[in-house]
């Protein structure tokens, strides 16, 4: 009985080392200086919109981005879409976020591109994913794009990647 515990103990010890290596190198981006923060990316999002961190239109953007992370639903951004899977590479009961073309036929989504009946939410949108494809896509920088999800592309080959920390997957 003993070595079934034992034998689940080294098996969890080994799953929870394969999900903690995946982790350095979200810790080693986020001292690099080609880093840009979620928090910086929205704030000169704000600045280029006149829009406060107490605005309606602020307010409503982080509140989306909260469900869609919640839930776990796809998030379209210009040059891609943010969605989940799950990977038993990385863990066995978790779904982990990803980086596709397109967004799924299967699943709901957050389109942060789409055209809405708010003219003051289509400019912050549109702005958002101005800097996003400029940081990422132009300039090579790694950028978190979501709360602890930080996308980049590779120099050589140019395609993009996709870094995320532990709290990005806790569900």
């Amino acid at each position: 009985m003993s070595r079934l515990k034992s034998k689940k103990t080294t098996q969890g010890a080994n799953i929870f080392e394969q999900e903690t290596d995946i982790y350095v190198k979200y810790d080693e981006v986020i001292q690099s200086p080609d880093f840009i923060s979620f928090n910086q990316l929205l704030g000169s999002t704000m600045l280029m919109t006149n829009n406060g961190p107490e605005s309606k239109v602020v307010s409503l953007f982080k509140q989306m981005i909260g469900r869609a992370l919640n839930k776990q639903i796809d998030i379209v951004f210009n040059s891609f879409v943010i969605s989940w899977v799950r990977n038993i590479r990385i863990s066995l009961t978790k779904t982990i976020p990803t980086i596709d073309k397109s967004e799924s036929s299967n699943v709901e989504s957050l389109n942060l591109v789409a055209v809405t009946e708010s003219k003051v939410l289509n400019d912050f949108y549109k702005i958002f994913n101005t800097l996003v494809d400029a940081y990422c896509l132009d300039e090579n920088r790694y950028i978190e794009v979501l709360p602890n999800i930080i996308v980049f592309q590779v120099k050589g080959t140019k395609s993009l990647k996709i870094i995320f920390n532990k709290q990005a997957i806790l569900k």
